[in-house]
């Protein structure tokens, strides 16, 4: 009963969330930090399946947001195929591509697996750079506001209520596949895969089948990033876009979906909160203001940095464990010694 008021209660705050904002800003964030929290949201969700569930590390993130966008930018932009037609395409190509990635962890491992989708990264932004360049020139890759049976998507209130359904699916997708079969061996596959394999577990199917939801899930993450943005260039997938989904899924916590979720607000809000933190200041102390906006991606970095480390030494379990021990203990205390 409990879990169904809670899960009510979080669907009406995130349906009254774009008039809440409306009305003012929540810490200084507005209803677009929200959005690219949605489609953050979904990219840390995939790429937790695939590094935290099956233990596959893969630096291949953005070159997969590179082919959502490639493939927007010719199925939608230059075909003029309908959006959700451009949708379904990105995330079968997304599958396929995401298979063929797959096959080097087939006997690859750690180290020697990371290195070849850092070849990924490189290979599809290569693509992706030469594709502009012939098709659009060095000012990037132009997306015209999308449309769904004649209903275009051009505010940021629309595109908050079709963020959220994709980023819920991709949760709610998530969350029954860890929880499935598939899901734990997904789970004994990354534990111990000899062991996984004597006890019937197809190995080779099970990696390749974590590499192709994940990489279709962040395939439709890049469709959905482009068009949004509405322009696209080979500056927007750089490696420290990689290293901020790890960061994401550390901070959260690892094999997690809902770490995953609670890593990409906070990595996402954050600079919006320090900036809010140093306008706030500049009334009491315009010195301080002062330096915290000067050095605010500094601030932010460290700040991130450090929570990296603290999470990483003492709680391995990123913030989602940090709240599900708090709420345990609460629950427990008066049985506790």
């Amino acid at each position: 009963m409990a879990q169904h008021v809670r899960r009510a209660g979080v669907t009406v705050v995130l349906l009254c969330l774009p008039l809440a904002l409306q009305q003012g800003s929540v810490l200084g964030l507005g209803l677009s930090q929200v959005n690219l929290a949605l489609v953050a949201v979904m990219a840390a969700v995939a790429l937790n399946l695939l590094v935290g569930y099956t233990g596959l590390i893969s630096l291949g993130h953005a070159a997969f947001f590179a082919v959502g966008a490639m493939a927007a930018g010719i199925l939608g932009t230059q075909l003029g195929l309908p959006f959700p037609l451009v949708l379904v395409a990105g995330a079968l190509t997304g599958a396929v591509v995401g298979t063929l990635v797959g096959l080097p962890s087939l006997r690859l491992r750690g180290l020697f697996l990371m290195l070849a989708t850092l070849a990924l990264h490189f290979i599809a932004l290569f693509i992706f750079t030469r594709y502009m360049l012939a098709n659009f020139g060095p000012s990037g890759v132009f997306y015209a506001a999308p449309s769904i049976g004649g209903f275009e998507v051009g505010s940021d209130e629309r595109w908050y209520f079709l963020l959220l359904v994709f980023a819920a699916g991709a949760v709610v997708l998530a969350r029954n596949l860890v929880r499935s079969r598939h899901g734990r061996a997904l789970v004994a596959v990354r534990d111990h895969d000899i062991a996984a394999a004597s006890l019937g577990i197809n190995v080779t199917r099970t990696r390749l089948v974590a590499f192709a939801v994940s990489s279709s899930l962040v395939t439709v993450a890049g469709v959905l990033y482009a068009y949004y943005l509405g322009l696209m260039t080979n500056e927007t997938f750089t490696l420290p876009f990689v290293v901020g989904y790890f960061a994401m899924i550390i901070i959260g916590g690892m094999s997690s979906i809902g770490g995953a979720v609670v890593g990409a607000i906070a990595w996402q809000f954050l600079p919006q909160v320090v900036e809010t933190v140093s306008i706030e200041l500049s009334g009491t102390s315009p010195a301080l203001s002062d330096a915290v906006a000067k050095y605010q991606g500094q601030i932010v970095s460290i700040t991130l940095g450090i929570l990296i480390v603290l999470v990483l030494r003492y709680r391995p379990g990123g913030l989602i464990g940090l709240w599900t021990g708090a709420r345990n203990a609460v629950r427990n205390w008066p049985y506790s010694n």
